[in-house]
C-alpha cells in the first residue's frame, strides 16, 4: 500500500515538473514572438543570433512568476505591472545589460546603449511602486528614452520676432489664458515662494487644457513631484489632470476626436531634483513649445521640439546655469511657461502654424526653484 502510495505521489510530481516546463516553454515562446527587433536594417543575422541567445539566457533565470508578468508586460505593453529581479545575485547579474537588453529587444530596436534611458517614476499608487527607486525593475515600459531631437522653428507669419517681452512663438501671450465667462487673457499668477512655509502651499505647476482656441475645464494645480496628463483613468489612479473628467460647454468636432483618442497615456512631468522633465507616455509624438526650451538651447531663436513616444526630455536644468536662476524671478512669468501639443505638430513643414490650431494642447506654467 506504501508502494503505491510513494508511487502515486511520483507521478503528481513528474506531471508536475512537465506541466511547468509545457508553461514555460509557451511563455518564452510568446515573449519572443513579442520581440520589436527583427534581421534586416536593425540588426545583422550574426547579432541577432548573439541577441536572441542573451534573451534566452535570462529568460532561463526567471521564475515561472516572473516569465508571466514578462509576457503581459511585452504582449500589452503594460505599464503598470513592476518585473523585479532582486532575486538574482548582484554580484552575477549586470542589472544595466539587462535592461538594455530588454528595452532594445522588445521597445527600442535602435537603442545604441543603456545610457541613453532614464527611469520613469510611478506616481499610479499601486503595488511596485516601492522599491522602484532601487533600481531593481527591468520592465521596458517603466524607463523613457532621452531625446536629443530638436527641429527648429520657423516663427508666425508676418509675426515680428523683437515683440518678444509680450508675444512668444506660439502667438499667444505666454501668461494668458482664458476665463471661462470669457475668452479675454489674464496673466496666470503663478510666483516663486520665497518661504519655505509658503512654498507648502503653492503648486509648483498650473496648467490649461486647449482645444485649438477653446479653453476647456478648469486650470489644474500640481503639487506633487509627478504629474500625469492623460485621456481617461483606464489603467488605474494616478496624480495629475484626466482630460476626460474635465467640463465642458461644447462638444468636440470629429478631428479633435481623433485626437484626443490618440493621447492616450498622454505625458508625466516631472520635478526632480530641481530639473523638470518632461516623459512621452502616449503612443503618438508630442511636440513642445515655450521659452523654457530657449533658455535651455542658450538661444533666442524660437523653437518647437519634438518627443517621439516613449521619449523624455529635460526642459529645465537647475545646475545649467547659477547666473540664470538667479535672474529668474526677476523676469516676467511669461518666461516659466511650457506649451504641449498632443499628437499634432505646429510650425515648419506643418500646415498649422501656431499651436492655436492645434486639436489638443496644454499650457502649463512652472513655479520654477529659488536659487
Amino acid at each position: 500500500m506504501s508502494e503505491r502510495i510513494v508511487s502515486y505521489a511520483e507521478t503528481i510530481v513528474n506531471v508536475h515538473e512537465t506541466v511547468q516546463r509545457l508553461q514555460r516553454r509557451y511563455l518564452v515562446q510568446k515573449i519572443w514572438s513579442a520581440r520589436e527587433i527583427c534581421i534586416g536594417d536593425q540588426v545583422s543575422a550574426k547579432a541577432f543570433g548573439f541577441l536572441k541567445e542573451a534573451v534566452h539566457n535570462f529568460l532561463g533565470g526567471l521564475d515561472l512568476t516572473s516569465l508571466r508578468r514578462l509576457a503581459k508586460i511585452v504582449s500589452e505593453k503594460d505599464s503598470d505591472a513592476c518585473l523585479s529581479v532582486n532575486h538574482l545575485n548582484p554580484a552575477e547579474f549586470c542589472i544595466q545589460k539587462q535592461r538594455y537588453l530588454i528595452s532594445r529587444v522588445w521597445r527600442w530596436p535602435d537603442l545604441k546603449d543603456g545610457s541613453e534611458l532614464k527611469h520613469i517614476e510611478d506616481s499610479s499608487g499601486e503595488e511596485g511602486e516601492a522599491g522602484m527607486g532601487d533600481c531593481l525593475c527591468v520592465n521596458p515600459f517603466h524607463f523613457s528614452r532621452i531625446s536629443k531631437r530638436e527641429i527648429p522653428y520657423q516663427g508666425l507669419r508676418g509675426g515680428s520676432k523683437s515683440n518678444k517681452t509680450t508675444q512668444d512663438d506660439s502667438g499667444l501671450s505666454c501668461g494668458s489664458v482664458d476665463t471661462e465667462s470669457s475668452q479675454k487673457t489674464k496673466a496666470c499668477q503663478v510666483s516663486t515662494c520665497t518661504k519655505r512655509e509658503q512654498a507648502r502651499k503653492r503648486p509648483w505647476l498650473t496648467l490649461a487644457y486647449w482645444e485649438r482656441e477653446q479653453r476647456v475645464g478648469n486650470m489644474y494645480h500640481g503639487y506633487e513631484n509627478t504629474i500625469n496628463i492623460y485621456e481617461s483613468k483606464s489603467k488605474g489612479h494616478r496624480h495629475g489632470l484626466c482630460l476626460k473628467d474635465l467640463n465642458r460647454t461644447c462638444e468636440m468636432n470629429d478631428n479633435t476626436k481623433i485626437a484626443f483618442r490618440n493621447i492616450g497615456e498622454g505625458i508625466q512631468v516631472s520635478l526632480e531634483d530641481g530639473d523638470i522633465w518632461v516623459y512621452n507616455k502616449s503612443q503618438s509624438p508630442v511636440f513642445l513649445n515655450g521659452e523654457l526650451l530657449q533658455r535651455l538651447h542658450h538661444t533666442d531663436t524660437p523653437r518647437v521640439d519634438k518627443l517621439p513616444s516613449g521619449y523624455g526630455r529635460k526642459v529645465f536644468d537647475c545646475n545649467a546655469n547659477v547666473s540664470t536662476r538667479q535672474s529668474l524671478d526677476k523676469r516676467r512669468e511669461e518666461q516659466h511657461c511650457l506649451r504641449v501639443s498632443f499628437v499634432k505638430g505646429f510650425g515648419r513643414g506643418y500646415k498649422r502654424q501656431t499651436i492655436m490650431n492645434c486639436p489638443c494642447w496644454i499650457e502649463m506654467f512652472f513655479t520654477l526653484p529659488a536659487s
